[in-house]
């Protein structure tokens, strides 16, 4: 059934991110259904190579889970979301340099949670007007525009299957560029401002839970090369993943980063001069740990996915 695993995985590729899983469970579903009712349970390869043809092409198929009364064309979705993915980082990147700035001129007065609010803010509603003047125009030009651009594969052959490889599931890249937003973002002010942790720590404290323990920024500003180095190594593959397909490098690239991450945090958690009159986890010290076990799932899962697409099934 490997050919038909491969269909299904070109079709996934033209589906929306958000129904997708499900819509390739339905798909995978109906076929093997379709093959049964027709040939049994053990289809010769000619049988399924005939009722995946008679299916249809990987964009015939993914075309019938899109709705046709749309307000924004197919032929412009595409580089619709592209746009707005551009925009929102536009934005997002004009706004932090404004906060980071305004960071380090005003550092003795600076108000770190109403800073906080105020750039997610400017860049909510800044995106949310730019984003607003694009669909217009998109909108305009479905409305308008008599050129067509789909080409449902009239020539699909199922030849074409034989040299997909089935790789992970792709990650959203909305979710992705936010990330890369927050590592940046974060980065730099621990770099910019590491006693900005001692301002959050004392903002804690007002409330009525007392930490059980603080962290000694003169230790800590010795580990920031070492974070700093993993971190970055960590947005380097938040960029990969953004321009470009998964693969079995940047797989194995992730694994080998969560190795690292997680043995800066082992050590971080373990390095007791980090930590000041320590009485208990509450603190810095707990979302380390957290932030360990975190990583340490997704590494055991990074690992799995890792033989089971680029070891055992493909056998690269």
């Amino acid at each position: 059934m490997d050919l038909i695993d491969k269909y299904i995985y070109a079709i996934g590729k033209k589906l929306p991110y958000d129904s997708r899983e499900e819509i390739k469970l339905e798909l995978k579903s109906l076929i093997l259904d379709e093959i049964e009712s027709s040939y049994g349970s053990t289809p010769t390869k000619q049988e399924l190579e005939k009722t995946i043809y008679e299916f249809g092409s990987p964009s015939e198929v993914a075309a019938r889970y899109k709705k046709d009364d749309v307000v924004i064309s197919k032929d412009y979705t595409s580089m619709y979301f592209m746009l707005i993915k551009i925009l929102i980082a536009a934005m997002s990147l004009a706004f932090s340099v404004i906060f980071i700035i305004d960071l380090i001129s005003n550092f003795d007065s600076f108000n770190v949670a109403n800073n906080i609010l105020k750039l997610f803010a400017n860049i909510f509603s800044s995106s949310l007007g730019a984003i607003g003047g694009l669909t217009c125009v998109m909108i305009l030009l479905t409305r308008y525009s008599n050129e067509k651009f789909i080409n449902f594969e009239e020539n699909w052959s199922i030849k074409e299957l034989d040299a997909i490889k089935i790789k992970p599931e792709k990650e959203s890249k909305i979710g992705i560029a936010f990330e890369l937003f927050f590592s940046v973002l974060f980065l730099s002010l621990i770099n910019f401002a590491p006693a900005l942790i001692s301002l959050a720590e004392r903002s804690f404290e007002r409330s009525t839970i007392m930490l059980g323990h603080h962290i000694n920024i003169v230790v800590f500003k010795e580990l920031l090369l070492f974070i700093s180095i993993v971190w970055l190594l960590e947005i380097v593959s938040l960029i990969i993943k953004l321009i470009t397909d998964e693969s079995k490098f940047l797989s194995l690239y992730d694994i080998i980063v969560e190795f690292m991450n997680i043995g800066l945090l082992l050590y971080i958690i373990q390095y007791k001069d980090l930590y000041l009159d320590y009485k208990s986890l509450l603190g810095f010290r707990g979302i380390f740990v957290f932030i360990a076990i975190i990583s340490i799932i997704d590494l055991i899962s990074n690992i799995f996915k890792f033989i089971k697409y680029y070891i055992l099934e493909n056998k690269i």
